[in-house]
């Protein structure tokens, strides 16, 4: 998405510059912006045998990892989408090192990921499991 619509802004700002000078320059940052967005690999969800990272950012390694629960709340109204969209989510909770009490996250998930919750909470459970095997030894 974002490559197309860089290669549209690059577009409209050779009109653009035909016109206005300021305009074509907007477009062409806003294009160009938009390209170095879409060769970024924006990666939401990673499950390893390090933990679990959202948008490239560690939520929790397995050694502090409490639990994870799927949720399905209740669908809204929205003007985006031809009525009702579901909303989905995560809650992963976990320790940190430093304190004491237990921490949670809610991590929404997107319409557009290419595993299913299903799939994202058995790796989930496989790497925790595998870690505590692996502390035990």
């Amino acid at each position: 998405m974002h490559l197309v619509i860089g290669i549209l802004l690059l577009i409209f700002s050779i009109i653009f510059f035909q016109g206005s000078i300021l305009l074509g320059i907007g477009a062409a940052i806003a294009g160009v912006a938009s390209l170095v967005r879409s060769a970024k690999n924006q990666t939401v969800i990673i499950v390893n045998k390090t933990g679990f990272f959202h948008y490239g950012d560690l939520v929790t390694n397995w050694a502090n990892f409490v639990s994870v629960d799927f949720v399905d709340e209740v669908p809204v109204f929205s003007s985006k989408s031809a009525g009702l969209s579901d909303k989905f989510s995560l809650i992963m909770k976990y320790y940190k090192d430093d304190r004491p009490e237990c921490f949670a996250c809610k991590i929404p998930l997107t319409n557009t990921q290419d595993k299913s919750e299903e799939e994202i909470i058995a790796a989930i459970r496989f790497y925790h499991r595998n870690a505590k095997k692996t502390a035990e030894d």
